[in-house]
């Protein structure tokens, strides 16, 4: 004869909750074959019993289905209310017990709220493109600099050497062996000098250097200074010709020109004075380094072929 009774036994509230939700909740339930004995009828009543022994029921209940080994499922004609009930009371429980746990981790900072985590990340990503935008316009303006001619009214215009690498460098006891190796190679580029607090410069052409500058300036090492200590110009001449090259952006051998204190052979000729003064100054250092940076051609300045350039025969 068909059984007619059936008990679903919950081992915990978490196995009743989850079963409420899949299939309580939906006038529906699935038995196994631990829940009756022998072959179950079509219409049977079922009993819910629970880990603390209550129990609800009978419920009526109708056969829909039946699997293999023994599973069947039920469309429950009548779910009581206190099973909702008792679903919501022990959901509520849970809730509450969760969030009691959330909140002494959240307390102790061993989390973060998920909606807390995003307000943080928000005002973080606003501030890196904050940053981001700060950083292109700077890298524009930084792009602009480079890409103007490094001209100073009193020195000559710096290759792009900055992010290259070298292709020697040493200290300045070596500077004598240097000058040999690149007159014998005649070799062409931008030297970069370290030394006392400044940083020299000097052009190199074939092997010979054809220019000098420093950072900070070096007054002494000035043409202006050097041609006011040769007496071949006068202190107020120097101040005219300053001034109006600061004006005009010309070089002072070409406000001497202008000036008629000059001719053009007479400002070469000082240049190369100049070169040889700041060469004898230069091989005097001892402490500091040196860099050597090859290009294929030298910035346009003066015309090279018109000055004589230095080197050790000097």
């Amino acid at each position: 004869m068909a059984t007619r009774r059936a008990t679903k036994m919950y081992a915990d509230d978490a196995a009743f909750v989850k079963d409420f939700e899949e299939t309580l909740a939906k006038d529906s339930i699935t038995l196994d074959s631990s829940c009756f004995r022998g072959e179950l009828a079509d219409n049977v009543k079922l009993d819910l019993k629970f880990a603390d022994k209550s129990r609800i029921g009978p419920i009526e209940g109708q056969v829909v289905f039946r699997g293999d080994n023994g599973v069947v499922a039920l469309r429950l004609l009548d779910l009581p209310s206190s099973v909702r009930e008792r679903y919501e009371t022990i959901k509520s429980q849970s809730d509450a017990a969760e969030e009691s746990l959330l909140q002494g981790a959240v307390n102790t900072g061993k989390v973060v709220l998920v909606e807390e985590h995003n307000k943080v990340v928000d005002a973080l990503q606003s501030e890196i493109d904050a940053l981001r935008k700060q950083l292109s316009v700077l890298e524009q303006k930084l792009n602009q600099i480079e890409d103007q001619p490094t001209l100073s009214r009193r020195g000559f215009t710096l290759p792009k050497y900055k992010g290259q690498e070298p292709i020697v460098r040493g200290a300045m006891t070596q500077w004598t062996g240097f000058l040999v190796q690149i007159q014998s190679n005649q070799r062409t580029g931008l030297v970069v000098i370290e030394a006392d607090g400044v940083e020299r410069f000097a052009l190199v052409k074939n092997g010979n250097i054809v220019a000098w500058r420093s950072d900070p300036i070096v007054e002494e090492e000035t043409l202006g200074q050097l041609l006011l200590s040769s007496e071949q110009l006068e202190s107020s001449q120097l101040t005219v010709a300053l001034d109006q090259m600061h004006q005009t952006g010309q070089r002072l051998g070409q406000v001497l020109q202008s000036m008629d204190i000059m001719t053009e052979s007479q400002v070469y000729a000082a240049i190369h004075s100049q070169l040889v003064y700041v060469f004898r100054k230069v091989l005097s250092i001892r402490s500091g380094q040196f860099a050597f940076y090859a290009f294929n051609s030298l910035p346009e300045m003066y015309p090279w072929q018109s000055i004589q350039p230095v080197s050790l025969l000097v």
